[in-house]
């Protein structure tokens, strides 16, 4: 049995079809419809506000985790190298870049200069197809101003690269094109104001410079 009230028109159907047979547009009927839809946004805007501060707070949340998992775990560290291989584990899962790489300053007595040289400490899940960049790397000495190591050096600030096969002063840029690598940031490791140490960090595609990343990793 058809149900009556089936063939009624919907309120929306109702609206449409009244402003279509020529209620005038300052009728009661259009200036509820106006009301509704700024209702509407306002109610899509507060919506969209609440979830941005949600995403925010989490964030938030997620970096003070991080901070306090890398203070707790060099504090139990029993060698700098294992803080160090801590450190670049955690920062690259936090990150999500899949190389991670330490280099120690150095002092160059002939030069009376600090370099900064490796330490053989890497977060390198893929060690075949990277290995003529840690090569490279692992070879190289860097002192102040020279490449990605040398600019942290000499700034004691994170440095941040888009693409380091198009960057002149990056020596390694040849096996980084080989290997498929192009973003690239690093930061010091300080003790006071002194540079004691470089983590550097590669990706596998050109990004853009991370603000927020890089707040972060001058908190580390």
């Amino acid at each position: 049995m058809t149900n009556a009230y089936s063939k009624l028109p919907s309120a929306g159907e109702t609206v449409n079809a009244m402003l279509m047979d020529g209620a005038p547009p300052d009728s009661d009927l259009s200036r509820l419809t106006k009301r509704l839809q700024r209702e509407r946004r306002a109610r899509l805007e507060a919506e969209g506000i609440a979830e941005r501060g949600l995403r925010q707070l989490y964030e938030k949340q997620e970096e003070i985790a991080f901070l306090e998992s890398i203070a707790v775990a060099a504090n139990q560290a029993s060698s700098i190298e294992d803080a160090l291989r801590d450190a670049l584990v955690r920062i690259c899962t936090y990150a999500k870049w899949p190389i991670g790489h330490a280099l120690l300053a150095t002092p160059n007595r002939k030069a009376n200069t600090i370099e900064l040289i490796s330490s053989g400490i890497w977060y390198l899940p893929d060690p075949f197809r990277f290995s003529p960049f840690r090569a490279a790397s692992e070879a190289g000495r860097f002192p102040s101003g020279l490449g990605l190591p040398g600019n942290v050096l000499q700034s004691g600030k994170p440095v941040w690269i888009m693409d380091v096969t198009s960057q002149p002063n990056f020596p390694r840029a040849e096996p980084a094109r080989q290997t498929g690598l192009k973003a690239a940031f690093g930061f010091p490791v300080l003790i006071g104001t002194e540079v004691a140490a470089v983590l550097e960090f590669f990706a596998v595609e050109t990004l853009v410079p991370d603000e927020a990343l890089m707040k972060v990793m001058a908190h580390v």
